[in-house]
């Protein structure tokens, strides 16, 4: 009769992990993006990132592959994603936020 728990407690296990990891698994809906730049060049992201958790905004920053479309082809990102509920704060506190296409520089 115990035989059988070990393998539930293993199929749980996986369901668990996965469930942990999937796209959505940790509330990613909950997050917008607010400020992209191109990789080989982050500093906008990356100074909006350090004034809104100055000022107590939920965010993060993320690398990840996009397509930026005045440029055509792929490329690496740092992206600045911001709690749904902040939004306006991060707004306020930085207004110029926007996604950077790339280009020279």
């Amino acid at each position: 009769m115990e035989a059988w728990i070990g393998p539930i407690l293993l199929v749980l296990l996986v369901v668990t992990g996965v469930l942990a990891f999937a796209p959505g698994g940790r509330r990613d809906h909950e997050w917008v993006e607010f400020s992209a730049s191109p990789a080989h060049r982050p500093a906008a992201t990356v100074n909006a990132f350090t004034k809104l958790r100055a000022n107590g905004v939920r965010c993060r920053l993320r690398n990840h592959r996009r397509t930026f479309l005045a440029l055509g082809s792929p490329g690496y990102a740092q992206a600045l994603l911001v709690h749904q509920d902040d939004l306006p704060e991060a707004r306020r506190l930085v207004p110029d936020a926007r996604i950077d296409a790339g280009g020279g520089g």
